[in-house]
């Protein structure tokens, strides 16, 4: 079988790095295909250097990144938390420059404002039977125990069921009375 050349192949330049104290600026690549048997391979520099003007004589001061965005507050479900920020260096100080002042994490408490649902009562009992013989209802009921509170979900549901049911009584028993109301 013949082989179809794949030959490799070389990631574009990276952008020139700053210049070190030595005067040299460096930039790399990567092999981003190898090649395959009877392709061709890979032949040049994977990094390259130059001379660069480079000041490593003048003060220069030390640089922080601005505060991130502070964190969610933390132990959800509870009243009190707390929450963070944090920054880096992104280079410190040379030659008598100003030092980095101040902390590269910060802390607070935060208090949350707990959504709290509404809540029913359990049910109670069913009633007796209206009839004491016969085709009759029975109800029960439950209450609301806590409303809604800070955005918390509101109640959904009866607060009284009602049914059909059957009178079994001793007028039932007795041959059938029916109860005059």
């Amino acid at each position: 079988q013949d082989c179809i050349p794949i030959p490799c192949t070389f990631s574009p330049w990276s952008d020139w790095q700053q210049p070190t104290c030595e005067g040299l600026c460096t930039r790399s690549r990567v092999v981003q295909n190898v090649n395959n048997k009877c392709g061709e391979p890979c032949n040049g520099p994977l990094e390259a250097t130059k001379r660069c003007a480079a000041d490593c004589l003048s003060p220069r001061d030390c640089k922080m990144t601005e505060w991130s965005s502070w964190s969610a507050c933390s132990d959800p479900g509870q009243a009190n938390g707390q929450k963070y920020r944090e920054r880096s260096i992104i280079h410190g100080p040379r030659n008598d420059g100003q030092p980095c002042l101040g902390a590269l994490e910060d802390t607070m408490g935060c208090k949350q404002t707990l959504p709290q649902p509404c809540v029913f009562s359990e049910w109670e009992d069913w009633t007796a039977c209206t009839a004491s013989c016969g085709d009759g209802w029975t109800t029960r009921s439950r209450q609301i125990q806590s409303h809604a509170h800070r955005g918390g979900e509101t109640c959904h549901g009866n607060m009284r069921e009602m049914k059909k049911c059957k009178g079994t009584g001793a007028a039932c028993e007795a041959g059938g009375a029916v109860d005059c109301l």
